[in-house]
């Protein structure tokens, strides 16, 4: 998974975990977008019995603005710290 290795995530790379995680293990996406939680309950509940999974697949842009966003604000309080 060296994809998934920087902090900004593409939505090509989500969407594959989604997949994955649609036939095989539930949660993948959530656990790589930093949501604990989430990931722990779709994975026990089979992604929510599948609907979760496929409310993903179709929220997908927003999840992973989303996470690159924070990413972005992280960062850039992280560099005017150290700029003071």
């Amino acid at each position: 998974f060296l994809f998934l290795k920087g902090k900004r995530k593409e939505k090509r790379d989500i969407m594959i975990l989604t997949l994955v995680g649609f036939f095989f293990v539930a949660g993948i996406q959530r656990f790589v977008l930093g949501e604990i939680g989430m990931g722990l309950l779709y994975l026990f509940t089979a992604g929510l019995c599948g609907i979760g999974t496929i409310i993903d697949l179709v929220n997908l842009d927003k999840m992973v603005s989303a996470y690159n966003q924070k990413q972005a604000t992280e960062v850039a309080a992280t560099v005017k710290m150290m700029t003071k």
